[in-house]
């Protein structure tokens, strides 16, 4: 499957944006092989999901050179994004001031941690290996909460990260991690 990654804000001689084309996965591999900035070291006012952006945390990646497995999607409810790496890799909360509101087994997330960052977005991580934190405590932003998984209904290793807005809708966690980096568009047809 092929998807197109449209590199906001890097504009060429003409002052095109550009854009190349992927086959399979590895979106999360190349923008941090190709050094885009993330939410970390990024403007968070360029984000186009969040209304009062300059209110909000930054975002960081949970883990480096991971692979974008499966994308978020309403129309077949994955409400995520899936980011697949070795089993055991740690995983950081993306923002910090999360507080942990949930930690243990939850259905079809294995084990899973739930947090609500000072935004008040509710953060889940599924999956897990291993979970590192309890209820109750507040992480910082990059501060380890547990360790990749294949837990719960999984195919193998890797994280399944939510975000849902203060109103409780799930939202595309991507914008987040990578507000100015890239957009993923699948093919028409």
């Amino acid at each position: 499957m092929n998807k197109t990654i449209n590199l906001l804000g890097k504009h060429g001689a003409s002052g095109a944006k550009r854009s190349m084309t992927l086959a399979g996965v590895g979106l999360l591999s190349l923008i941090c092989a190709a050094g885009i900035p993330t939410a970390s070291s990024a403007s968070p006012n360029r984000n186009p999901e969040n209304k009062t952006a300059s209110a909000s945390p930054r975002f960081k990646l949970p883990f480096a050179n991971g692979r974008v497995t499966s994308h978020f999607h309403q129309g077949r409810w994955h409400p995520g994004i899936d980011l697949a790496a070795p089993m055991g890799t740690p995983i950081a909360a993306t923002t910090s001031g999360q507080k942990v509101t949930f930690a243990g087994r939850r259905g079809g997330y294995g084990n899973a941690v739930i947090t609500r960052d000072s935004s008040g977005r509710t953060h889940l991580y599924g999956h897990l290996q291993r979970i590192t934190v309890r209820s109750g405590q507040t992480l910082n932003q990059g501060q380890k909460l547990g360790t990749v998984g294949s837990t719960g209904y999984s195919t193998g290793p890797h994280l399944h990260y939510e975000v849902s807005n203060v109103a409780g809708t799930r939202v595309n966690p991507a914008p987040l991690l990578f507000p100015q980096s890239a957009t993923v568009a699948r093919p028409r047809g």
